[in-house]
């Protein structure tokens, strides 16, 4: 059992309210058959979002080389919307909303393979009732059923000391109206690892990119703190570059970093999210030691 008070304060109208909520887990440490499972139920007796439960369950089972496995793993939910998305009231802009609970189901499958050192998943979801913020940034609901589909990858690549790791996503939503993703999301990193002098230091030194498709990403709306929709330019198709050094002597730590490497020298289509892009090239430089008693 478990108890929230939560306060809001807005221009013209304070708000509190309490959340009563009872749950349990059911789980499993000690498998001889190497299969674990864990089973959350959540439920709202009481306060603003009462009634609201959430629902999931993992199974993870090892397989023949007790390094890799299969994991399934699903969820069911139902909730009230945020209260900002209900009630809101500021010096520009104000709504009083009487929206449906938000519903939704999830499952996924991840299977690791040790020896590849690749991990594969698929992640299917449907939600009804999203809330969104329109063009105009007011907050609205949209009813209908909105699929999404995701498949990731990740490889590390290793040879002699050079390693590639790889994370690699693909998002598919038939219907984009309200919710709008990249279609592909790229992340690589390339890097040296050795140990120098004797083995004193490790060193890393290589390159990080980012990569995304273009898409209609969001504006900001400050004076809201939220995302809203915009139709005007599909932003992404850039790739980022990021150079780094870092050290390790014992418990120190030092890193030097060139973040956006490639600026200037590429396309300068570098934003991400309209009116807000992404910072010029940038040097940086730390150090982290830890000290033990």
């Amino acid at each position: 059992m478990s108890h929230e008070y939560i306060g809001i304060k807005q221009r013209v109208l304070d708000s509190t309210f309490n959340n009563i909520i009872a749950g349990t887990r059911v789980y499993n440490m000690v498998s001889k058959n190497q299969f674990w499972y864990i089973i959350d139920a959540k439920y709202g007796i009481g306060g603003y979002n009462k009634n609201g439960y959430l629902f999931s369950g993992l199974m993870k089972k090892k397989l023949d080389d007790s390094l890799s496995y299969v994991q399934f793993y699903g969820e069911l939910k139902e909730q009230s919307p945020d209260f900002i998305n209900t009630l809101y009231y500021s010096n520009h802009f104000k709504w009083n909303n009487n929206f449906d609970r938000i519903q939704s189901k999830k499952i996924g499958l991840n299977f690791y393979l040790h020896k590849y050192k690749t991990l594969f998943g698929v992640d299917y979801s449907q939600t009804k009732n999203v809330v969104y913020y329109d063009n105009f940034s007011i907050s609205r609901q949209y009813n209908s059923i909105i699929p999404i589909l995701s498949i990731f990858v990740n490889n590390k690549l290793s040879f002699y000391n050079w390693h590639l790791a790889t994370n690699f996503v693909y998002q598919y939503v038939p219907d984009s109206m309200v919710i709008r993703l990249p279609e592909f999301v790229l992340k690589n990193s390339l890097y040296y690892e050795n140990y120098l002098f004797k083995k004193a230091l490790l060193m890393q030194i290589g390159i990080d990119c980012f990569y995304n498709s273009e898409f209609y990403s969001n504006r900001y709306m400050p004076a809201t703190s939220q995302f809203y929709l915009q139709d005007n330019k599909k932003y992404g198709n850039y790739l980022l570059l990021d150079f780094f050094i870092n050290l390790k002597v014992k418990d120190v730590r030092l890193f030097f970093k060139v973040e956006h490497l490639n600026d200037g020298l590429m396309d300068v289509n570098y934003i991400q999210t309209p009116n807000y892009p992404n910072s010029g090239r940038a040097f940086k430089f730390g150090v982290s030691w830890t000290f033990y008693d």
